[in-house]
């Protein structure tokens, strides 16, 4: 499957294109972005449109927000499994070597 196919099966679930392409890209790497991230890919300013963004992801239990050492920042940490499952099953390839499995005593 194509990076633009899997842009095409996440943008059917509700998400423009701009951030379809960020979601398949972090899912791609480590899973885990910070808002400025999205902000600079998507060559936007960070505002409004990022934090709907990334309410909408919480909101919809996509992603995980968590406190960082900064008083405001947050890092997000995007649900890949259950992106997975919920937005297009070939998106993430589960068996990738370089992806770390998590322990099952967790």
């Amino acid at each position: 499957m194509t990076f633009e196919d899997r842009v095409r099966a996440v943008a059917s679930f509700g998400f423009t294109e701009r951030q379809a392409r960020f979601l398949v890209t972090v899912m791609l790497q480590s899973g885990v972005c910070l808002l400025r991230q999205y902000a600079a890919f998507a060559g936007i300013v960070e505002g409004q449109k990022t934090r709907k963004f990334f309410a909408k992801l919480v909101r919809l239990r996509y992603a995980s927000a968590y406190p960082c050492r900064h008083n405001r920042g947050r890092v997000y940490q995007i649900h890949t499994r259950r992106c997975i499952e919920r937005l297009a099953r070939p998106t993430v390839h589960t068996a990738d070597r370089s992806r770390r499995r998590a322990s099952s005593s967790v």
